[in-house]
């Protein structure tokens, strides 16, 4: 069964390495239920507050271990971007551990870099759509650029209609998940609502809220789930939803009603699993 876990600091300076350190306490925590690969996102730069949205630096890698030919590889694969950063590999939370430090060396990020808005997301996979490997494991992505990303605790049941549609619109998929639609669809849909408000003069400019936005996505989804979404047009915005599938948000209240929270949507033990943010705790048995 997979498990999810998410970490949000807003106005609560935390360092990259303490970052790292909550998502991988959470996902110990969640080994028990049984996985094959694991994987997390997190931001190369500090977001700013959600309400002075920005579009981060275009990135200029390909999403879920596809390559600039279009071939892909079920071998370990990073993501490299300028925001987000995803990391995901087949195996124990270790080899992520692993991988995730040798990337933060070789690309010479600093652990001690301080953000004060910050989105991570985790997970770890019980393949049942697709073998388990680096392209079919979590975090999954819209596109090149990752405009959105997600991951994924249980099952969509209508996931092959809905990616033949999107096929027919011009998407192409990597992996063998149905969880891949969702990011899809959640893009889909912000092109598409985007597109609606330039052409509709009397709405101005504005963006549409990125909750309203993944709600009109959830009305085409069918089965029981709980997500957890970022997206680079949201930058500092976690969107944590549930259909079915059980989720947990913990929240711990800081200095000034500072904040900084923690979401898991899988089943973990009760309390704060690592200082500065509150970890949930549920039950269920989604697939992934």
């Amino acid at each position: 069964m997979c498990g999810i876990f998410g970490y949000y600091n807003y106005s609560v300076q935390r360092d990259l390495r303490s970052i790292l350190d909550i998502l991988f306490t959470g996902l110990k925590r969640l080994e028990y239920r049984g996985y094959d690969s694991s994987g997390l996102c997190i931001d190369a730069i500090d977001a700013p507050a959600p309400d002075g949205r920005r579009d981060s630096a275009n990135g200029d890698a390909l999403a879920n271990g596809s390559s600039a030919n279009g071939t892909t590889s079920s071998s370990v694969r990073v993501e490299d971007r300028s925001s987000p950063i995803i990391v995901k590999c087949p195996g124990k939370i270790e080899n992520l551990e692993n991988l995730t430090t040798e990337y933060v060396k070789e690309n010479n990020l600093d652990p001690a870099k301080v953000y004060k808005h910050h989105v991570a997301i985790s997970h770890t996979r019980w393949a049942t759509h697709g073998i388990p490997s680096s392209i079919n494991s979590h975090p999954h992505v819209s596109d090149a650029n990752a405009d959105f990303v997600i991951v994924h605790n249980g099952i969509i049941t209508n996931y092959q209609a809905l990616k033949d549609i999107l096929k027919k619109n011009g998407e192409t998929f990597v992996s063998e998940t149905d969880t891949e639609v969702i990011p899809k669809l959640l893009k889909f849909a912000y092109d598409s609502m985007a597109a609606e408000q330039q052409q509709d003069s009397s709405n101005g400019t504005a963006q549409v809220p990125f909750p309203k936005l993944v709600m009109e996505v959830l009305k085409k989804l069918e089965g029981a789930y709980a997500l957890l979404i970022k997206s680079r047009h949201y930058p500092g915005e976690m969107v944590a939803c549930k259909r079915g599938s059980p989720m947990i948000v913990g929240i711990k209240e800081g200095p000034e009603d500072t904040r900084s929270v923690g979401t898991s949507g899988s089943v973990g033990a009760n309390g704060s699993a690592a200082t500065g943010g509150s970890v949930g705790a549920s039950g269920g048995s989604g697939l992934g």
